[in-house]
């Protein structure tokens, strides 16, 4: 098995193939390939097949980390024009729309800040600081890393541990 063959089945992200991988120092950077030929809104969810142009800096999220090397995921999106909102980059499943961090990273956070103090997930997850609860956010929690701030709405985190402790009791039985 070769080594984008084990990270394509490590990270288990829909639609994507692993086209490389890099290791550095500190940290992993996995290059991936969209496999959908369809571009999607992150806002409306209007999807096409014409593209507006490829944008000429890739993007890149934070991903859960492998033992001691932070793990980035990097893709080169297309953009699109939707009707609604104009030219868009195109909308990516294992992220939530302008977030720089896999769902899965934001999902594990946001569940940390609701069972642990701040400083001990400041310090386990590398952030810059973590606010519970913003005023006016309605129960989300705000992820800082350096450069970066995002909103989690801490019910859909929530809903989704939920659903997937019922999965793991129903098969249990």
């Amino acid at each position: 098995m070769g080594v984008t063959t084990a990270f394509k089945r490590l990270l288990d992200l829909r639609g994507v193939t692993v086209t490389d991988v890099d290791f550095q120092p500190s940290k992993m950077v996995v290059t991936l390939k969209l496999r959908s030929r369809r571009l999607c809104c992150p806002e409306s969810g209007f999807s096409t097949k014409a593209r507006y142009d490829l944008r000429k800096v890739a993007s890149s999220w934070r991903h859960l980390d492998l033992e001691h090397w932070r793990l980035e995921v990097r893709a080169e999106l297309r953009r699109l024009t939707c009707p609604t909102h104009g030219v868009r980059t195109e909308g990516v499943l294992f992220t939530r729309s302008g977030s720089r961090f896999t769902r899965d990273f934001a999902d594990l956070v946001g569940w940390l800040a609701t069972t642990m103090n701040k400083t001990a997930l400041r310090r386990l997850a590398g952030l810059q600081r973590v606010v519970r609860e913003r005023p006016g956010s309605a129960g989300a929690i705000e992820i800082c890393f350096p450069h970066t701030v995002r909103v989690c709405p801490a019910q859909e985190i929530l809903a989704r541990l939920h659903a997937l402790a019922s999965m793991r009791k129903a098969s249990r039985i």
